[in-house]
């Protein structure tokens, strides 16, 4: 005997799905109780089986005096509530996986912005705690870089020089009348 594991209305419509096609029956129902464990009476599993199974064939459809008389091989499937029942039973526990899965990664991108947060400020705080300290080769080489605005000065007399010559052509361009020779054709 095993260990039941869901709810047993849950159970009744799984088994209803895994014969959809080929049909249950209210014994292979009942047999399939027993092999996992759940221990339902006869009359208990007769009012699940007719809450959520229709007959394939109407010759089989049982007597209504409640007795819920089956004829023996008589073929079943799930009604159409049932199957959209299951079906939301199934989205609804996807969803918590899915929910619980996002939850997971939330938290550990959390945790890593957290710790990627502290450990910057701790080496921010241990640098400018640090002394600073120059030796004489930087020293060096620090004096020997000193602003030379020659070559700005260079630059912006060949930028001037450019303008001037845009300027005149601008100039020039515009004392020409701007009349066609030939015709247009």
């Amino acid at each position: 005997m095993t260990k039941v594991k869901e709810d047993l209305h849950i159970f009744i419509l799984k088994y209803g799905r895994d014969k959809l096609e080929s049909g249950a029956t209210f014994d292979g129902l009942c047999e399939h109780l027993k092999n996992h464990g759940y221990d339902v009476g006869t009359e208990r599993a007769a009012k699940y089986f007719w809450d959520n199974y229709e007959a394939f064939e109407r010759k089989d459809i049982p007597d209504t005096s409640g007795s819920g008389s089956f004829k023996k091989g008589a073929k079943f499937s799930l009604t159409v509530e049932a199957t959209f029942r299951l079906i939301e039973y199934e989205e609804f526990k996807s969803a918590n996986r899915s929910s619980l899965t996002a939850t997971r990664y939330a938290t550990a991108a959390l945790v890593v912005s957290i710790v990627a947060a502290g450990m910057s400020l701790y080496f921010s705080n241990k640098q400018l705690e640090s002394s600073t300290t120059i030796n004489s080769d930087q020293f060096e080489r620090l004096i020997e870089l000193k602003y030379d605005d020659s070559n700005i000065s260079k630059t912006l007399q060949l930028i001037v020089e450019q303008q001037k010559f845009f300027y005149e052509n601008i100039i020039e361009n515009q004392r020409k009348p701007n009349v066609a020779t030939e015709p247009n054709k």
